[in-house]
C-alpha cells in the first residue's frame, strides 16, 4: 500500500516554484504572441484558425505552468497527483505545437485549393482536446481522493457552489438584456432561444455538439482555472493578504492576456483599421475582466471548489454563444455601449469585493 505523505514547502520553495510558473506562463505566452504576428503577416483568411489555436494554448498555459512548477519543486511530494499533471502537459504541448505549426505552414501549403489546412487545423485541435480529455479524467478517476484534495481535484460545498454558478449565469444574462434593452431591440434576446440550432438538426448531432463544446471548454477552463486561482491565488493571498491577492490575481490574468491583444491591435494599426473606438474597447475590456475575476476569485475563497469554477464557464460559455449573444455582437461592437458594458459588470461582480470573506485568514 502507498504511504501518502505531503513535504513541507520552505519559503524558497515557495519563491522559486512562484519563479517557474511565471517564466512559463509569460515565456509561452510571448511566444504565443508572436506567432500570431508572425501568422497575420503571411495570410489573413486563415486568422480564425489560429485565433482559435492560440486562445485554447493560452487558457491551457497557465495550469501547465502550475503543474510543471510542483512537479520539478515537490519531487518527493507523493500526493502530488502526477499521472493527472503529466497528461494535461502532454495536452498543452500538443495543442502548442498545432500553434506552432499553424503560425509556420509555408504559403505554398495555404494557397493549394486541394489542402484546406483550416479544418485539418481545427480537426487536429479537436482530436487532441477529445483524446487528452479521456486520459485526464481516467488519471483523475485512478487519482486517490486524498492527492485530489490535497492539489485543489476534489468537488466541495455543493449548495455553496451551486448558488454562485447559478448568479454568475443570472448576472452574465440580465447584462446582456440590459445592452439589448438600451440598444433598443429587447425582443431580439428573447428571439435568440428559439434560433441556437436548425430546425432539422438530429437530437444526436444536437447532442453531440453539445458534448464537444463542453470538452473545447472544459481542458482549457481547467488549466485557466488550476493556474491561476489554484496556485497563484493561494500563493499571492498568503503573501499579501485576501485583498491585494485578489486585485493583484486578476492584474496578472490581464497582462498575461495581452499576447493576443497587443499583436492584435498592432495588426490592425499596421493595416489602417485602427480607431479610438479599439482604444476605448481595451480599456473596458480590462475593466470587465478585472471585475469578473475579482467575482470568480471570491467564489474559489467562498467554496475551495474549483470545479464549480469550471463548470461556471462551461454553462456561461454554450449559452453565450449557442443563446444569449446570438447577435450580442452587433450591440458590443458599437463603442457607445463599450463603457456602460464595463459599468454593469462593476455594478453586478464588483461589489463582491465588499464582502466579509475577505476579512478571513487565507485558505490553506
Amino acid at each position: 500500500m502507498e504511504n501518502l505523505y505531503q513535504i513541507t514547502v520552505t519559503e524558497k520553495m515557495k519563491e522559486k516554484e512562484l519563479s517557474i510558473f511565471l517564466f512559463v506562463t509569460y515565456g509561452i505566452s510571448f511566444l504565443l504572441g508572436i506567432l500570431l504576428l508572425f501568422a497575420d503577416g503571411k495570410f489573413s483568411e486563415y486568422r480564425f484558425v489560429v485565433l482559435s489555436v492560440l486562445s485554447v494554448a493560452g487558457n491551457l498555459c497557465p495550469g501547465a505552468a502550475a503543474m510543471v512548477s510542483i512537479l520539478y519543486m515537490r519531487k518527493n511530494d507523493s500526493l502530488v497527483p502526477r499521472a493527472f499533471y503529466i497528461v494535461y502537459i502532454a495536452i498543452a504541448f500538443f495543442v502548442f505545437l498545432l500553434a506552432l505549426f499553424g503560425a509556420i505552414v509555408p504559403q505554398e501549403i495555404l494557397s493549394n485549393n486541394d489542402f484546406n489546412l483550416q479544418e485539418y487545423c481545427l480537426s487536429a485541435l479537436l482530436i487532441i482536446i477529445v483524446i487528452g480529455s479521456i486520459f485526464i479524467f481516467l488519471a483523475l478517476l485512478m487519482t486517490k481522493k486524498e492527492k485530489r484534495k490535497a492539489y485543489g481535484l476534489c468537488w466541495n460545498k455543493t449548495g455553496t457552489s451551486l448558488l454562485l454558478m447559478s448568479l454568475y449565469i443570472f448576472f452574465s444574462g440580465a447584462i446582456v438584456f440590459l445592452l439589448y434593452l438600451i440598444g433598443g431591440n429587447a425582443s431580439g434576446f428573447f428571439d435568440s432561444f428559439a434560433n441556437n440550432h436548425r430546425v432539422d438538426d438530429s437530437l444526436m448531432k444536437i447532442v453531440g455538439n453539445f458534448f464537444i463544446r463542453v470538452l473545447i471548454i472544459c481542458i482549457p477552463s481547467l488549466g485557466y482555472e488550476y493556474g491561476w486561482r489554484f496556485y497563484l491565488q493561494n500563493v499571492l493571498q498568503k503573501k499579501t493578504g485576501n485583498y491585494a491577492g485578489i486585485i493583484l490575481v486578476a492584474l496578472f490574468i490581464v497582462s498575461n492576456s495581452l499576447y493576443i491583444i497587443v499583436p492584435d491591435n498592432l495588426i490592425l494599426m499596421l493595416n489602417g483599421y485602427y480607431s479610438n473606438s479599439n482604444v476605448i474597447y481595451i480599456i473596458c475590456n480590462i475593466i470587465t475582466t478585472i471585475v469578473v475575476s475579482i467575482f470568480f476569485s471570491y467564489v474559489y475563497m467562498k467554496t475551495n471548489n474549483l470545479w464549480a469554477l469550471v463548470a461556471t464557464r462551461i454553462v456561461a460559455t454554450i449559452l453565450r454563444n449557442c443563446v444569449y449573444y446570438i447577435s450580442y455582437d452587433f450591440i458590443v461592437l458599437q463603442s457607445k455601449y463599450y463603457v456602460f458594458n464595463s459599468l454593469v459588470h462593476i455594478l453586478f461582480f464588483g461589489l463582491f469585493l465588499l464582502s466579509r470573506m475577505y476579512r478571513k485568514k487565507p485558505l490553506n
